[in-house]
C-alpha cells in the first residue's frame, strides 16, 4: 500500500444514476469506505449520449465513467474502463461487482493489485436468452473465480450457488459472506 489511505477501484458495470440492486450497493459500499477514510473510485460504464459527467464526486467518493463502445449495451465492456481499472500501481484493492458482465473478466485477467469480487450471483438468468447464456458464461466465471483473491456473497445461499456451479480447487476458502445490513 502507498501513502496513507487504502485506495480501492470499485469497478460496477453501471452505477449512478443508474437504479437497481447492484448499483445502490456499490454506492452505500463506497460512501461507506470513504467516510472510514479510504480513498474510493468507482469505474463505471455509460452509453454515449447519457449527457453524465466522466468524472465527479459523491459522498466522498470519485465516480469516473467510460463509454461503452456500443450504444447502450452493457454486456459488450467499455476498453477504457478495463484500461483504466487496471492500470498498474493506481489501486491497491480492486472490487469487482457483478459476475455476469465481461467488464469484471477482463478487470480480473489484467488487474495487477488483489481482487475482490462481489458477484451478484443468481445461478441463472432474469430471462429465457440470458438463462440459456450461463453455461456459455461459465469457462469465463472459472477463470474470474480463480483470479480472484477473495469473494464476497451477500448469503449463504449465494455461496451454495457458487459452490454449485463452480469446481472447489478454483474456490479454495475464498468465499465470505458479508449479510447486506453490514
Amino acid at each position: 500500500m502507498t501513502g496513507s489511505a487504502l485506495r480501492v477501484g470499485m469497478i460496477v458495470p453501471r452505477f449512478a444514476p443508474y437504479h437497481g440492486g447492484v448499483e445502490t450497493y456499490a454506492g452505500q459500499a463506497a460512501a461507506a469506505l470513504a467516510a472510514m477514510g479510504t480513498e474510493v473510485t468507482v469505474v463505471t460504464q455509460m452509453p454515449r449520449g447519457a449527457g453524465l459527467s466522466a468524472r465527479e464526486r459523491q459522498d466522498g467518493y470519485a465516480i469516473e465513467r467510460h463509454h461503452l463502445p456500443l450504444r447502450a449495451s452493457f454486456d459488450v465492456p467499455s476498453p477504457a474502463a478495463a484500461r483504466a481499472a487496471s492500470q498498474s500501481g493506481r489501486f491497491d484493492v480492486v472490487w469487482l461487482h457483478s459476475y455476469h458482465t465481461p467488464l469484471a473478466w477482463l478487470v480480473a485477467e489484467r488487474s495487477k493489485a488483489p481482487v475482490v469480487l462481489t458477484p451478484h450471483y443468481h445461478g441463472g438468468g432474469h430471462t429465457r436468452i440470458r438463462n440459456v447464456l450461463h453455461p456459455v458464461y461459465r469457462p469465463a466465471g472459472r477463470r474470474l473465480m480463480a483470479a480472484c483473491r477473495l469473494i464476497v456473497v451477500d448469503s449463504e445461499a449465494e455461496a451454495d450457488l457458487i459452490r454449485r456451479d463452480f469446481p472447489r480447487k478454483a474456490l479454495g476458502e475464498k468465499i465470505t459472506v458479508v449479510p447486506l445490513a453490514v
